[in-house]
């Protein structure tokens, strides 16, 4: 298709959520796949006229915005929801689609939205970050609405379609599955990225992403006092800001009471804290330069992991505990589950990656050839597909098979 037929059947979109440089996971993820729709449209974030942003700030907060903008609001001033509504329905675009996380929005779990929801006149496209089996009333009556409302919903993962069929009475073609959506690079040596952070010769563990008690840090620090004798080089990596929420009601103390414990089991030689907010360009350097992924979470109920999603996609050999979206994207010898809470189990699986290499690259061959129908380009290819759908008022009868998910 040319350049020019695609613009002419593309529809104009407008991405409602947070957005970077605001910095929460799903600032990030509306910047990276507004990002990745405007570059398959062929016309680069900011510079073209068929991707724009509005965004939802915290509180009374305010940020530098980019050029692709067009309005933000605020979390907390329900007026706010229907002035973004009615500039969206003068606007030129053909298509809305809302990024949804309970705590984004305003009033008791986020019900302000639905003010939003009601006076909003475009198709809408609602991708769900969170889906609940036992919501709050509020929680029931927002996905509902956003149910009935939307031309579609997109969640990232069978069992969360399954969540929104069986508890919220969705029609299942309404229901689209696609994945979180990672960035694309090759399967290489980790070695060679090992020099940028002063660690070439030392086999690396990472765990990455905002700092907070629900991300199993403190598992991972116990194993590993298990497995320094055996593997005295090991470096553990944790990379990452401590979260605004935390830090906002106790500051550092969770990040302190992490080092504490590092210095507890005497395995201050073999663990770093990274406090920095990586850019996409050194999270990518970090995976690369990583032989072992943890990703030793707390909560069962959790239908997608971004961090997870971005292991997988680049080839990483993870270890995981096995809440739902783990369970789905490790399975088939893409990576190793082991129970919660089960320390000597999570010791035992870095002893057998670090002494088995080549068994190591075995599984991170199978996350890396999975990983290509999570790549941006083609969660992109795929949200403009629903895009068109919703545009011409298309329904669904049937899901689609998405490469990768086996929905």
């Amino acid at each position: 298709m040319s350049s020019s037929s695609m613009h002419f059947l593309s529809p104009r979109i407008s991405f409602v959520g947070s957005y970077v440089p605001r910095r929460c996971g799903i600032a990030t993820f509306t910047h990276d796949l507004a990002t990745a729709v405007a570059e398959y449209l062929d016309q680069p974030i900011g510079t073209g006229d068929h991707v724009s942003i509005v965004a939802v700030n915290d509180g009374d907060n305010t940020y530098d915005y980019g050029p692709e903008v067009a309005l933000s609001f605020r979390q907390h001033r329900i007026e706010e929801y229907h002035r973004a509504a009615d500039f969206l329905n003068r606007s030129d675009a053909e298509v809305v689609c809302l990024q949804h996380e309970f705590g984004l929005f305003g009033g008791e779990d986020g019900i302000d939205l639905l003010e939003f929801v009601d006076a909003l006149h475009e198709p809408l496209v609602t991708t769900l970050h969170t889906v609940l089996t036992r919501p709050t009333p509020a929680q029931r009556a927002t996905l509902e609405m956003l149910a009935r409302r939307s031309h579609s919903l997109v969640v990232m993962s069978r069992r969360a379609r399954e969540m929104v069929i069986d508890h919220y009475d969705t029609p299942p073609g309404k229901v689209r599955v696609v994945h979180h959506g990672a960035p694309d690079v090759p399967f290489d040596d980790t070695e060679p990225y090992k020099r940028r952070f002063g660690l070439e010769g030392r086999p690396v563990i990472l765990t990455f992403g905002l700092l907070n008690p629900d991300k199993g840090i403190e598992m991972m620090i116990d194993a590993l006092r298990d497995v320094v004798p055996e593997f005295p080089e090991v470096a553990y990596v944790v990379l990452g800001i401590t979260h605004p929420l935390v830090r906002r009601s106790s500051g550092e103390a969770y990040r302190l009471s992490l080092e504490s414990r590092v210095l507890r089991h005497g395995i201050q030689d073999n663990v770093e804290f990274h406090n920095r907010y990586a850019t996409l360009d050194d999270l990518c350097d970090y995976l690369r330069a990583t032989d072992i992924y943890v990703t030793p979470y707390a909560k069962r109920e959790q239908i997608v992991s971004g961090t997870l999603a971005y292991a997988a996609a680049t080839g990483r050999a993870v270890i995981s505990t096995p809440y739902w979206y783990a369970e789905e994207v490790l399975a088939d010898g893409r990576g190793r589950l082991m129970e919660f809470g089960d320390v000597d189990a999570l010791a035992e699986h870095l002893r057998d990656l670090l002494g088995r290499p080549d068994h190591r690259t075995e599984i991170r061959r199978a996350a890396w050839d999975y990983g290509r129908s999570m790549i941006w380009s083609a969660v992109a290819r795929r949200y403009v597909d629903i895009f068109q759908e919703a545009r011409r008022g298309q329904t669904v009868e049937t899901l689609e098979v998405v490469p990768g998910t086996g929905a």
